[in-house]
């Protein structure tokens, strides 16, 4: 009769598995961080946009009220005075 060596054969092959269990779980943690730093970037971006749209906002009431006011010296000065 012969013998098997089952328990050798497990052996051999469970340093693969612990391998690949390794590398799942690097991948895991990898892709953690990823989603993490993606959420932390568009937090950001919005933050931006929000300020850039407050900005925005202001720029246009100066430049608003900038044209009124030259419009108005315009009225009383007339048009051909230098």
């Amino acid at each position: 009769m012969r013998e098997i060596a089952l328990p050798a054969a497990r052996a051999r092959r469970a340093p693969f598995r612990d391998r690949r269990t390794q590398r799942s779980i690097r991948d895991a943690r990898e892709a953690q961080s990823f989603g993490h730093s993606r959420a932390e970037r568009l937090a950001e971006v919005k933050a931006n946009e929000t300020a850039l749209r407050l900005r925005q906002e202001e720029l246009e009431s100066h430049l608003i009220a900038a044209s009124g006011r030259q419009l108005a010296r315009s009225c009383r000065e007339g048009p051909l005075s230098a």
